[in-house]
C-alpha cells in the first residue's frame, strides 16, 4: 500500500463513519477501516489505540447527528419517540453508537432526566430487536 501524505483522526472519523453506516457498529473493524484509507491496520493505531477507543470517538458524532433528526424542544414524547425509532430504523449503527448514556446531554435537556435515559434504553432495545425482525415495524 502506498505510504499516505498524512493521516488524521478526522479522516479516520470519517470514514469509519461511513462504515458504520454501511456495515453497522458490529461490521467496523481497524482492518476494514484501514482497507477503506488505503492504509496499514497499523497506522491507525497511531490515533486510537483500538476500536474501543475508536468507538468512543465516534459516539458524540453519531449523537449530534441523532440530535439533529429529532424534533424540537418542547414536542410531544410521541414524537420524539418517533423520531428515535425512525433514526434508529434508518441507520441502526449510528444509533447504537449515539445512545449510549454518555451521549444523551447531546440529545438536548429532556434526555438528561431518568425519563429521557429510559426511553432511550427502551428504543435502543425495540430498534435491536427489529433489526433481527424479532418485532413487527412500528
Amino acid at each position: 500500500m502506498p505510504y499516505p501524505a498524512k493521516m488524521h483522526a478526522t479522516t479516520i472519523a470519517r470514514s469509519a463513519l461511513r462504515l458504520v453506516e454501511e456495515h453497522g457498529a458490529e461490521g467496523l473493524s481497524m482492518r476494514r477501516l484501514a482497507t477503506a484509507l488505503g492504509v496499514r491496520p497499523s497506522s491507525l493505531y497511531n490515533h486510537f489505540p483500538d476500536r474501543a477507543a475508536l468507538e468512543k470517538a465516534l459516539a458524540p458524532q453519531a449523537a449530534k447527528l441523532l440530535a439533529r433528526a429529532l424534533p424540537p424542544e418542547g414536542s410531544s414524547d410521541e414524537a420524539i419517540g418517533r423520531a428515535f425509532l425512525a433514526f434508529a430504523q434508518e441507520r441502526p449503527g449510528l444509533y447504537e453508537l449515539a445512545s449510549g448514556v454518555e451521549n444523551l446531554e447531546q440529545l438536548g435537556a429532556w434526555a438528561s432526566g431518568a425519563p429521557g435515559r429510559a426511553m432511550v434504553a427502551l428504543l435502543r432495545g425495540y430498534a435491536s430487536l427489529q433489526r433481527c425482525r424479532e418485532v413487527p415495524e412500528a
